[in-house]
């Protein structure tokens, strides 16, 4: 398997199964609320160890696919970007929510958040496939939703709902690129 191809089952791996276990966490959490709570909320109570494992993977295999993507022929921004999603991620698991760390947990949300809308638009920059002329639009509108978050301007959406507008945008695009990555011949 070519450099790309385990990059893509990498990511793949670790984005599905965070995005199940944010299913899985706000299902066994009755009181969560999509509007008013936070994702990072899911982490806490009996089943947060769900959301803060999944989170930890999500990020180490993130980093370990944009380490392996920067180690082939063809290294591009956009895979030293991704290396910085990973670690924001993985930096949300390091330090929880709810235990002492939220100035610490909120610079790491901001790094994975940031850099998932800039990793998006680094990789549309080139001439390629529809996901490369999607891939901007996609960055574009999650750094709008980070500004519109940071700035309070929720538009009815709570802030879950704005919050969700950042993660699940974020998500949906890194399958995208597993998809391609793992469809790449190099």
């Amino acid at each position: 398997m070519n450099n790309q191809r385990s990059a893509g089952v990498l990511v793949f791996i670790g984005v599905f199964l965070f995005s199940i276990a944010i299913l899985i966490t706000e299902t066994l959490n009755p009181a969560y609320s999509l509007n008013l709570d936070s994702i990072s909320s899911l982490g806490i109570g009996p089943h947060g160890y769900i959301f803060y494992y999944s989170i930890l993977l999500m990020g180490a295999l993130v980093v370990i696919a944009g380490i392996i993507l920067l180690s082939g022929k063809k290294r591009q921004a956009w895979h030293a970007s991704i290396i910085l999603v990973g670690l924001g991620a993985f930096g949300v698991g390091i330090f929880p929510y709810i235990i002492n760390y939220p100035i610490l947990h909120g610079y790491f949300a901001f790094t994975a958040f940031i850099f998932g809308g800039i990793t998006a638009i680094l990789f549309g920059a080139q001439k390629g496939t529809p996901l490369r002329a999607l891939s901007p639009i996609v960055g574009v509108f999650i750094l709008v939703s980070i500004f519109l978050y940071a700035t309070g301007r929720l538009y009815g959406l709570g802030p879950g709902g704005m919050e969700r507008m950042i993660v699940y945008p974020t998500l949906f695009w890194a399958l995208a690129l597993s998809g391609h990555l793992m469809n790449q011949k190099e």
